[in-house]
């Protein structure tokens, strides 16, 4: 299962994903629903190596953040113990959510039972270029 759902998503995006020396999320190609699609797809903890869905994460803050698509996923990461790490990845480029995604995802982040979550949202508050997000 665990095979096939990797081979499922061999593609350019996934093997730049799965690079040894990781990727510019620039380079992943145009800011397109079907690039933001593929990224999501891409945080499926089964996806291996598990790199691949910890970068997915990141581009997909870096370079979608201010979806709500994604910002809906980060905030669902925030309680999920299998996708802790990716909501940590998305945590460190919060303030490219925008100033109401960020409010949004930090506070969620901070209400999160999943302590690792939690004290890196509180690491990232005072921080934020975001008011509102410094204000939490």
């Amino acid at each position: 299962m665990i095979l096939s759902l990797s081979l499922a998503f061999a593609s350019p995006v996934s093997d730049a994903l799965a690079a040894r020396d990781g990727v510019d999320c620039m380079s992943l190609g145009d800011p397109s629903p079907a690039l933001r699609d593929e990224l999501l797809a891409l945080t499926d903890p089964a996806i291996l190596p598990p790199s691949v869905p910890m970068r997915a994460a990141s581009c997909l803050a870096e370079r979608f953040g201010t979806e709500s698509v994604v910002q809906d996923a980060i905030v669902a990461w925030s309680t999920d113990s299998e996708r802790q790490g990716l909501a940590m990845a998305a945590l460190l480029r919060v303030d490219l959510l925008g100033e109401p995604g960020a409010v949004r995802v930090i506070q969620a982040a901070l209400a999160s039972p999943l302590p690792r979550v939690a004290t890196k949202a509180r690491e990232m508050v005072p921080g934020s270029v975001h008011p509102a997000v410094r204000g939490l």
